[in-house]
């Protein structure tokens, strides 16, 4: 039987590897620092009663390109929204 590190998870585009938690390898620490950044930003996001605050990261392999938490932008906007929002607009200051 198949461990759940090994496990792959098809989506439309993509193949999703289920990772281990307990494996202790560089690509798990890199995932829980990830996941520790994304909660430092939901921290930053101003709590309201009928909402909870999220934090997102838009990554490329290792490197952050994007950040984003609850209601950053103008509106009632998700985190992953202000991550994608904020990588365009980083994007195209570098043409």
């Amino acid at each position: 039987m198949a461990s759940p590190a090994d496990t792959v998870l098809p989506s439309e585009h993509h193949n999703y590897r289920v990772i281990d938690s307990d494996d202790g390898s560089e690509e798990v620490e890199a995932h829980m620092e990830f996941m520790e950044l994304a909660i430092q930003q939901a921290s930053r996001a101003q709590p309201i009663e009928t909402a909870f605050s999220v934090g997102s990261l838009l990554v490329h392999g290792r490197q952050i390109i994007a950040t984003g938490y609850s209601r950053e932008l103008p509106g009632n906007t998700h985190s992953a929204q202000c991550a994608i929002a904020k990588s365009k607009t980083a994007t195209q200051s570098h043409m």
